[in-house]
Parts: C-alpha cells; structure tokens; sequence
C-alpha cells in the first residue's frame, strides 16, 4: 500500500477485523434470557434457544478461527463489561422482576 506511512495504517488496512467479543457475549445472554422469560408462556422456547445458541457458537468459532483478528481478544476495551450488561441489562431486569410475580 503506498499511501501508508505507519505500521498502524498497514495493519488498519490488510488485518482482519477484531473478533467483538463483548457484543457477541450480549447476544448470547440476551438469547438465554429471552427463553427463560417466555418458558412458561411458550414451552417450545428453550428449543428454539438451544438450536440458536448452537448456531451462534458454530458462526462464532468459524470466525474466530477462520475470518477475524484473534490476537484482538487479548486488548479486550475497557468498557466491554459495562457495554454487555447495557446492552442485556433490561431482559436481565424484566426476567428478575417477573419471576418474582
């Protein structure tokens, strides 16, 4: 590439993209916790979430081993805890406050 003058540029530009591990956390708790809301107004649900979250974990170790960046995931950001639980955090509430009804 010859309009890069850094080694950041060139990794920008021919590096993978990064494995984002914590969204891909949220999406698997938010799956979990979707089925454990709707079990006992839909009993198919945990079926349904079982057969997702395989899949998930199928298209998650396809791209971790084949198509992303893992040398990313040992530079986790800061933030990547906070931003799962905001991104899961109200199906995590509606399901603590609902199994107490």
């Amino acid at each position: 590439h010859r309009g890069a003058k850094t080694t950041k540029e060139l990794n920008e530009t021919y590096l993978p993209p990064p494995f984002d591990l914590e969204k891909r956390y949220a999406s698997v708790v938010c799956i979990f916790m979707t089925a454990v809301f709707f079990f006992p107004l839909i009993p198919i649900t945990p079926i349904i979430a079982s057969v997702s979250l395989a899949v998930t974990h199928a298209c998650d170790k396809y791209l971790l081993l084949r198509t992303c960046n893992s040398k990313s995931l040992l530079f986790l950001g800061p933030h990547g805890a906070e931003m799962a639980v905001n991104i899961c955090g109200p199906f995590i509430v509606l399901t603590s406050v609902t199994g107490f009804l």
